[in-house]
């Protein structure tokens, strides 16, 4: 997944050089999400001088820190990482088909620590697991097909 950060709005933005903020994220149970993160300032790519990147996922109603990423490596001013969704604090919040959740982006640059917008996140239960066995057709099930007419 790209990520651009505008610094000269401080917001996590659509595409490169943007001033339109990400509106939602929408991410799987159990997949991992790699990300690429790239910073811009006055239409042109920079980076941070701080050591510290973090990318988190909050529970909406609790508060709690349910995923996140903080290992970043940089290379060609692309700073790079991943998030797991596959988590136990994930698969314990999930007990319906989504959860509702929160991301946030956090660094520091130059001894200052800068966040990005809360952004909305919906996380869903994923369909297939990958264990489940598809139920074989029944032939001698007959299925009736019901028409409705319209009669002005």
């Amino acid at each position: 997944m790209n990520l651009y950060f505008n610094r000269d709005i401080e917001r996590l933005v659509t595409s490169a050089a943007s001033e339109i903020p990400i509106k939602q994220f929408r991410f799987k149970s159990g997949d991992v999400v790699p990300l690429d993160l790239r910073f811009y300032s006055n239409g042109s790519t920079t980076t941070i001088t701080g050591e510290s990147i973090w990318f988190i996922l909050k529970e909406a109603r609790t508060g709690d820190v349910l995923a996140g990423s903080g290992n970043w490596a940089l290379s060609d001013g692309v700073y790079s990482s991943e998030i797991s969704m596959n988590t136990d604090p994930l698969d314990a919040a999930l007990t319906g088909k989504y959860l509702d959740l929160l991301a946030e982006l956090s660094f520091s640059d130059d001894g200052d620590h800068v966040s990005s917008q809360t952004i909305p996140v919906t996380f869903e239960r994923q369909v297939y697991q990958g264990t489940e066995t598809i139920p074989p057709a029944d032939d001698a099930l007959i299925y009736e097909t019901s028409y409705l007419t319209y009669t002005p």
